[in-house]
């Protein structure tokens, strides 16, 4: 170890308030090193001291959303009771200190507080948990404004209120949280694709230990055939479906609006039509329920993605008939005075509410599926094994694995500088790589001052072996700073691998060509006999030895050897 490097050590266990004249004199270096060495501990000292830490406030609202997550039901009520309160407020003290604060109290608890239950129940995901924003929504929003003037003299607005506001409330917190759902099955899902071979290799192994240990077999549950015979004819169910409902809404409209007013009013004044009946009225609201709720249920019913798009389109291939029939109430001739807009919107609510349902059916399949594993159910732990192993063992793939080794590395490295032996050994890393890289190798594994490097032919695994030999001594010349040279072992072997080789090290075929390379003479190449029968215009000479049961053959080269013994 030099004296510079007995400094830093003596520095970091001690620390750095030392005496420098008398360091300086005890490892034989100059005081300005010293001085220099002592600056940069003091420094990195002072910059890990010195590291900003959150405020308390950031602390504060991170224990907070914590705090949110793990408990949205009771997150979800906190805030309809703020909104009460807000709503309360505003209702009793309408002007508060001269200024007009009751209107934002309103405001911010009809909007505010919605949207931030939208947003616990998008992080949450759990379908459950709309009932219990809608019911506590309603109530604070009900009992608050009932301190507000005039809000409780008309019984069929309180009712009308109630119902639109709730209706609105369970549509979007239920596209919210179905979001929410699909959003985080899609971030479960890529962490599922993306695990490694060996937390495959866990499951796997875990999964035919639960099964060998089940000595029954749980019977599998039989599906309704009526929801059977629904999501099979799903596709012509939503057909049928629309046709019937756009012929409903057709019939409630032309009770409403015998004339054909409204098509011509504004639509400011579109609900002021006299004459209608509030069972017509109540028709028209329940129908549109209906319409929606029918439209999500047809979502549900595709698991698959591209069936959901089947079923949208011919949704609305039945609105577009059902606007043909002589019952219509809104025609194409109309649409130039409602605008393309207002047709096109009507199309956007089936899309999403039908998306929605498909997305919300993908969401519990999903869990159904995990909720089954969790259980230990035999056909979920079959299927789930299945998958693993076509994963684990896809078609086999044909590699040459060319394995490289520095000879006699411990002797380099003995007595010298270990930062030098350090950035030696990497370069020599460096070089193999881009070596072999030049015929089209890979190096997938490295161990010790060793390499594995996968070639698609033997060919190009020998090409690229005999130019790390022919191109040692410039590297050794130019590039290698410690006083040894290298001096390298290398072997080939060729097998089918299931999988990628940088996945799969622990297959055989770099077994064998690790064990081939220990054969091989100093300096030289030895490759199986799989190898040399594939290989042209080089010259072998068989070894006495064998491995694995596969004869070992050396690469004749002029200026090496056919075999040595190992030094």
């Amino acid at each position: 170890m030099t004296a510079v490097q007995q400094l830093i050590t003596h520095l970091r266990t001690n620390g750095s308030q030392q005496n420098a004249s008398e360091l300086a004199a005890q490892f034989g270096v100059s005081e300005r090193l010293v001085g220099l060495a002592m600056a940069n501990m003091a420094r990195e000292a002072a910059v890990q001291r010195d590291r900003p830490e959150p405020s308390r406030a950031v602390l504060s609202l991170v224990r907070a959303w914590n705090w949110v997550l793990a408990k949205p039901a009771e997150s979800l009520l906190l805030l309809a009771l703020l909104g009460g309160l807000m709503l309360i407020f505003g209702g009793l003290f309408p002007v508060f200190a001269g200024v007009n604060i009751g209107r934002w109290a309103v405001l911010s608890a009809i909007f505010l507080v919605p949207c931030l239950q939208f947003l616990v129940l998008l992080f949450a995901g759990n379908v459950r948990l709309v009932l219990i924003g809608a019911a506590s929504d309603l109530v604070y929003t009900v009992v608050g404004l009932g301190f507000s003037s005039g809000f409780f003299k008309d019984l069929r607005v309180v009712v009308a209120f109630c119902f639109g506001w709730l209706f609105i409330y369970l549509l979007i917190s239920t596209l919210v949280t179905v979001t929410g759902s699909f959003w985080r099955m899609k971030r479960e899902a890529r962490a599922i694709a993306s695990m490694s071979r060996q937390e495959m290799l866990d499951r796997l192994l875990e999964i035919r230990t639960i099964l060998e240990q089940t000595t029954s077999v749980a019977a599998t549950q039989s599906r309704n055939r009526a929801l059977q015979w629904m999501e099979r004819n799903a596709v012509w169910l939503a057909l049928a479906l629309s046709l019937v409902m756009g012929t409903c809404m057709s019939w409630v409209f032309v009770q409403i609006d015998p004339g054909r007013k409204m098509l011509t009013m504004q639509s400011s004044s579109r609900a002021t039509i006299p004459g209608v009946s509030t069972g017509v009225l109540v028709a028209a609201m329940l129908i549109s329920i209906i319409q929606n709720v029918s439209n999500f249920a047809l979502g549900l019913l595709s698991p698959r993605f591209r069936k959901t798009v089947l079923i949208v389109l011919m949704y609305i291939l039945g609105h577009e008939i059902a606007t043909l029939l002589p019952t219509a109430y809104l025609t194409y001739a109309d649409m130039p005075r409602i605008g393309i807009g207002r047709y096109v919107m009507g199309w956007a609510s089936f899309i999403v509410l039908i998306t929605m349902g498909g997305m919300a059916r993908q969401v519990y399949e999903f869990a159904r599926s995990k909720a089954r594993s969790r259980a230990n159910d035999p056909d979920a732990l079959m299927e789930e094994m299945f998958e693993l192993e076509l994963r684990l063992t896809p078609t086999a793939n044909e590699v040459t694995v060319l394995a490289v080794d520095v000879a006699g590395s411990t002797e380099m490295k003995r007595g010298a500088d270990p930062l030098v032996a350090e950035w030696s050994f990497r370069e020599y890393q460096n070089w193999v790589e881009k070596t072999c890289a030049e015929f089209g190798g890979k190096v997938h594994a490295t161990a010790g001052d060793g390499a594995f490097v996968g070639f698609g032919e033997p060919a190009s695994a020998m090409d690229a072996a005999t130019a790390l030999l022919d191109r040692l001594e410039q590297f050794n010349n130019k590039v290698n700073r410690l006083a040894q040279p290298f001096v390298l072992r290398i072997g080939l072997h060729k097998g089918d691998v299931q999988g990628n080789l940088t996945d799969v090290q622990f297959t055989r075929v770099i077994d064998v060509a690790a064990h081939v390379e220990s054969l091989a003479p100093r300096g030289g190449v030895a490759v199986t006999e799989s190898v040399a029968q594939l290989l042209t215009g080089f010259e072998f000479q068989k070894s006495a030895a064998t491995t694995d049961g596969h004869a070992v053959y050396s690469l004749v080269r002029p200026e090496v050897p056919a075999s040595g013994a190992d030094a």
